[in-house]
């Protein structure tokens, strides 16, 4: 009897220790993901990689950064139908002459070296962050790779000048704003509603030239297709050159550049605007762009000059070197301008009165025509009977 009971006290407690065991595999197993969720590290901003971009959602702002062309696509996050803002770098030019205005002049390019992914595949580093006393935490997203150069505006056949130089472009965006100096004087970029851009040009096979071109291309979407220039001190919006993307300037005989007048301040502005000079984006570049990134660097002197295609506004920032100039540096910014997408009530009944008088007509009518059906049913109906009773009495 005692031996029953005790293999029925050991039965009991194996099965104690199997539960126990039991409960420990399923607290481990269940634990250990959010273990590891406790420790993976929350930043300022939310962001997604894949094979093509890598993008980034910070509050009202986001923006992706494409692996195939050095290219930032952005817009307004919590904006229903938010038009989309593009810039991008395609091409650099070098051209040892310019025209009599000193703008750019397609006919003189004597090389050209394409950004696209389809001359050389770019080496593009995974999202990164760092932290600075200033900005707070940042976002960092760096491309790189070896440019030839095909002569004029011809790509086909193989480059005249291979791997002539290393072109490297950052994207960053800070939780903070941060300040920046350069000859000119100092300027700062907005924490999270911006993102700031710069890239180097270190030669590594230099070539006769005395200009080189950076060309890139501004695209505005939906109704987002006007651009304006600041060339003058009056405050915005005033005084700032309104430019129609929807022009094709290409269609005029000769040089169709237009000079960009700069101003001397530290950074030179360009707005996306709407057709009534509403701002909702804009884009700067530096207008003292270096031989170098030491203290020891150079200005190198630029002017700008752009176009438009039709859809886009071609930007193209002349660089003067010298003999020995065998790097270029050059800092921009781009970013939404939040005040643009505040819609007052007012504005948005006037702007949509007539759509409303549309949408509450034909709401009417769907409402009136049932009920009118309905009054002369039930009028019918009750006449009726009324008329086969004196029918009946006739009778």
């Amino acid at each position: 009897m005692r031996l029953l009971e005790g293999g029925v006290q050991q039965t009991r407690s194996g099965k104690a220790m199997g539960v126990l065991a039991l409960a420990l595999t399923f607290s481990l197993v269940t634990l250990t993901p959010l273990a590891a969720l406790a420790e993976e590290p929350q930043h300022f901003l939310e962001f997604t990689e894949d094979s093509y971009k890598t993008a980034l959602i910070s509050g009202n702002f986001t923006a992706s950064v494409t692996k195939d062309i050095p290219r930032v696509v952005f817009l307004h996050s919590h904006t229903l139908l938010s038009p989309t803002f593009v810039i991008s770098t395609a091409k650099i030019y070098l051209l040892n002459e310019t025209g009599d205005d000193s703008v750019f002049n397609e006919s003189r390019v004597t090389y050209t070296g394409y950004l696209d992914t389809h001359h050389n595949e770019w080496n593009v580093t995974p999202l990164a962050f760092v932290s600075s006393t200033e900005a707070g935490e940042c976002a960092v997203v760096k491309m790189s790779k070896l440019v030839s150069l095909y002569e004029r505006l011809n790509d086909s056949g193989n480059p005249k000048v291979i791997d002539w130089a290393n072109v490297t472009f950052q994207f960053m965006i800070s939780e903070r704003m941060a300040n920046y100096t350069n000859a000119y004087g100092g300027y700062s970029v907005p924490g999270k509603i911006s993102m700031r851009v710069n890239f180097t040009i270190q030669v590594l096979k230099p070539v006769p030239s005395k200009f080189m071109v950076i060309e890139q291309e501004l695209k505005g979407g939906g109704k987002t297709n006007t651009f304006l220039l600041k060339e003058s001190n009056a405050p915005p919006p005033d005084m700032l050159t309104q430019v129609e993307a929807r022009v094709e300037d290409s269609l005029r005989l000769g040089n169709y550049t237009h000079k960009f007048n700069q101003m001397s301040g530290p950074m030179q502005d360009i707005y996306f605007a709407k057709e009534d000079r509403t701002i909702q984006a804009m884009f700067r570049f530096g207008s003292a762009p270096t031989n170098g990134t030491g203290p020891g660097a150079r200005v190198i002197p630029m002017n700008s000059s752009f176009y438009t295609t039709g859809t886009s506004m071609i930007l193209l920032q002349m660089y003067t070197l010298g003999d020995s100039t065998t790097f270029v540096a050059q800092d921009m910014s781009l970013g939404i301008n939040e005040a643009g997408f505040i819609v007052k009530v007012k504005d948005w009944f006037e702007r949509n009165l007539p759509m409303l008088m549309v949408v509450l007509g034909s709401l009417s009518l769907v409402i009136t025509i049932p009920l009118l059906i309905t009054i002369y049913r039930k009028h019918f109906w009750r006449k009726k009977p009324v008329e086969e009773e004196t029918a009946d009495k006739k009778l």
